[in-house]
């Protein structure tokens, strides 16, 4: 029962890697949309969403806003997901918390 059990679960992992590779073969063989699709797309989806998504996405970009009668200034972010880690590190540091007294 158990080498049944195995070789249906070996069956499922190979079936499983083969339509995985056939989905990465068509994603590098699809060609990559310009700039100007991407924009275009963006605008779109924008359009579509309604106002409780576009009150959400602008309060996840938006930091400050200061306004005066003449100019606003706006702070914000956008987040970039990148797999690199971006940022001051203290790697190798052997020293202690500085304690309060």
């Amino acid at each position: 029962m158990y080498k049944e059990q195995v070789k249906e679960i070996a069956k499922k992992r190979n079936e499983f890697n083969t339509n995985l590779a056939k989905i990465e073969l068509e994603l590098v063989n699809k060609p990559s949309p310009s700039l100007e699709e991407l924009v275009a797309g963006a605008q779109r989806m924008l359009q579509n969403l309604d106002l409780t998504d576009k009150k959400a996405i602008v309060r996840k970009i938006i930091d400050k806003v200061v306004a005066t009668q003449k100019e606003a200034v706006i702070w914000g972010h956008i987040q970039i997901l990148t797999e690199e880690e971006v940022g001051l590190y203290a790697a190798d540091r052997y020293c202690r918390f500085t304690e309060r007294r």
